[in-house]
């Protein structure tokens, strides 16, 4: 079969099967391929120009049609010959089944044979394969009794010892493994026993270090005993010596706190005495009080008790001889306050009198018949008292007693709101003071310094 396209030249394409051999040549095709690479090879066209664009379209159309046609050409040549090997195929696959329908059944009984034969000789391999595994099998437990008793007691070595010892080696039932037997017999008892002699030498040691180790233990727990006896005393006789010490500390501590308040009161004493006549009424008031209510007591001021009377008597003596004086200074002061505010008040109308007087005269003179010209009403001399005390006040005077709003309220005293705060009169302060002692007691609106401390 052969298929041959003839062109000028005698260039051809042709597809033949000359001496059983395939003859494929494709002489055109590559003759055109050798132009259009001498044309072409390496050829960088202008495709910014219409004349470059167009040779580059052209180009590529030669090479298209050229690769076009090489692929007609292997469809054609390919065709034929795929026929002729489906037709092989197919004659050839129909034969074979016929010569399988003769050669099977005798192919079955040569295979059946070979089978029966090789399962004779199958079982031969694995009768002689067990026999020879089950001798090797029971030397190999001869020689397992020497792993086995490692690590066991001298006395289940000894009992190892005498099993192996009991093994007898009869040549007939071990057939040509009995001399390996009786070998693996004698080096086992050999090994055990040296083996039952290191254990027994290993149980004797073990035996003597754990008698040493028993009495190291004795000894160590009496020892340990003893020492915690005696820790046990230590730690009575520190736990006392630090109760005597905790004891004789508090007494200091208690005694130095004491003689602390006690030096406290004594500077306090010393702290009226500083009193004036220039100090607050009030202060030395409350100072008054505070002393009459705390009276020195062997409680207060223990073996100093006759120097606390005599300086309490003392105070009390000079506060109540400062106290006539500081009220009437505070007195005068108050009344020289009230005619400053009288006088100014007496300026200021004057002033608005003056200014009256002046738009008066600026306007004309026209007097409405229907009313009466208007009179100036001139000020009174009554002067009114405003609050200007806070209750920061009134406590800073009355010190070391504390008051608030409510606790003058209960004593007749009301405060007049003036935002956030509540204002008194430096009168009610005066009566507040006037108020006395036993009253302050009584109602429990003031706290004393002492009790407070």
């Amino acid at each position: 079969m052969s298929e041959t396209i003839e062109v000028a030249d005698e260039l051809i394409d042709r597809a033949d099967i000359t001496d059983g051999k395939a003859v494929v040549q494709f002489s055109k095709t590559e003759a055109a391929l050798v132009d259009l690479r001498k044309r072409h090879a390496d050829v960088q066209f202008d495709l910014t120009t219409t004349a470059g664009d167009k040779a580059a379209r052209a180009a590529r159309l030669e090479l298209v049609t050229l690769r076009n046609d090489l692929e007609k050409r292997r469809q054609a040549f390919k065709a034929p010959v795929l026929e002729m090997g489906k037709v092989i195929d197919a004659q050839a696959k129909r034969i074979t089944g016929e010569i399988l329908e003769l050669e099977q059944p005798i192919d079955a009984q040569i295979k059946a044979e070979e089978s029966r034969k090789e399962a004779i000789r199958a079982e031969k391999v694995r009768i002689e394969a067990e026999r020879v595994a089950a001798h090797r099998s029971a030397i190999e437990k001869i020689r397992a009794c020497l792993t086995r008793a490692q690590g066991l007691p001298s006395e289940r070595v000894r009992n190892a010892v005498a099993a192996v010892e009991g093994i007898e080696i009869d040549p007939a039932a071990w057939e040509e493994f009995a001399e390996d037997a009786a070998t693996a017999r004698a080096e086992t008892i050999a090994s055990l026993k040296f083996l039952l002699e290191q254990t027994e030498a290993k149980e004797a040691e073990a035996e003597r270090q754990r008698q040493v180790a028993e009495e190291q233990a004795r000894v160590a727990r009496e020892q340990a005993e003893a020492a915690e006896r005696l820790a046990e005393q230590q730690r009575q006789i520190s736990a006392q010596q630090a109760a005597l010490e905790a004891e004789r500390l508090a007494k200091l501590r208690q005694a130095e706190e004491f003689a602390a308040r006690v030096t406290a009161r004594f500077a306090e004493f010393d702290r009226l005495l500083t009193f004036t006549e220039q100090t607050a009424s009030a202060q030395i008031n409350a100072a008054v009080l505070l002393a009459s209510s705390n009276a020195p007591s062997v409680d207060t001021f223990g073996d100093r008790l006759e120097e606390a009377q005599q300086k309490h008597t003392l105070v009390l003596e000079h506060l109540n001889a400062a106290l006539p004086g500081a009220l009437r200074r505070e007195e005068a002061e108050e009344t020289a306050r009230l005619a400053d505010i009288a006088e100014r008040e007496a300026a200021e109308a004057e002033a608005l009198a003056a200014r009256q007087a002046e738009e008066a005269a600026a306007r004309p003179a026209i007097v409405p018949v229907a009313e009466p010209v208007t009179q100036v009403r001139q000020p009174t001399a009554e002067l009114v008292e405003e609050p200007t005390l806070t209750m920061n006040d009134i406590n800073a005077e009355i010190r070391p007693f504390k008051i608030d709003a409510a606790g003058m309220a209960s004593l007749g005293l009301v405060g007049v709101k003036r935002g956030a705060a509540t204002l008194f009169k430096r009168s009610d302060l005066i009566k507040l003071l006037d108020i006395g002692s036993d009253r302050f007691l009584k109602t429990g609106v003031l706290v004393s310094l002492g009790k407070a401390a």
